[in-house]
């Protein structure tokens, strides 16, 4: 009988030791996914800010020589959501 408990103290323990070294590596793991997200956030921001930039088309009038947005550009769309809003692809946006 005492080596059946010895037994089973010794297999709780293993079975603790593995949950935990499973437990460090998924917070390992929680921690690189939030510092990526850290670093990624301000780039995503500067990227669709230039993007937002490149988006708008320039005139150059050949009298003056000033460069102006046309009157005619149709208002941009600036929420991602209305653009793909009911497709079936698009729906993690």
């Amino acid at each position: 009988m005492a080596q059946a408990w010895r037994e089973k103290e010794d297999l709780l323990r293993r079975w603790l030791q593995e949950k935990g070294e499973v437990a460090d590596r998924l917070n390992e793991y929680n921690q690189t996914q939030e510092r990526w997200q850290r670093l990624a956030k301000p780039l995503k921001k500067h990227f669709h800010k230039e993007r937002r930039k490149e988006d708008v088309p320039m005139v150059t009038s050949s009298l003056s020589g000033e460069t102006q947005t046309p009157s005619s550009v149709i208002p941009r769309i600036t929420n991602s959501k209305d653009i793909f809003q009911g497709h079936p692809d698009h729906n993690h946006i």
